[in-house]
């Protein structure tokens, strides 16, 4: 490499960062575990639509009641709902 010879284009322009959701296009992935992120990071309504195909495709979800990462979303009625479904309710 010459001296003449730049390090870096002094053209570059870095691309624009997509403000697409992370967890679009994993439609083939363990769902669970997408649903147990997106609680984790707080993506409530992500994290549901998640734990519902879970549900829908019968992925094992024994350990929904004490799962770490779903305590965000354990006050929502939506997660009641979903026990109840799942015949996990305590009522």
């Amino acid at each position: 490499m010459s001296e003449d010879t730049p390090i870096f284009d002094q053209n570059y322009r870095p691309q624009k960062r997509r403000k697409r959701p992370w967890h679009k296009g994993f439609s083939g992935h363990d769902p669970e575990s997408i649903a147990r992120v997106c609680a984790w990071r707080g993506e409530k309504d992500s994290a549901f639509e998640w734990l519902e195909r879970a549900y829908v495709q019968r992925w094992g979800l024994s350990q929904i009641k004490v799962d770490p990462f779903l305590q965000k979303i354990r006050d929502d009625l939506r997660f009641t709902a979903l026990l109840k479904k799942m015949n996990l309710s305590e009522n």
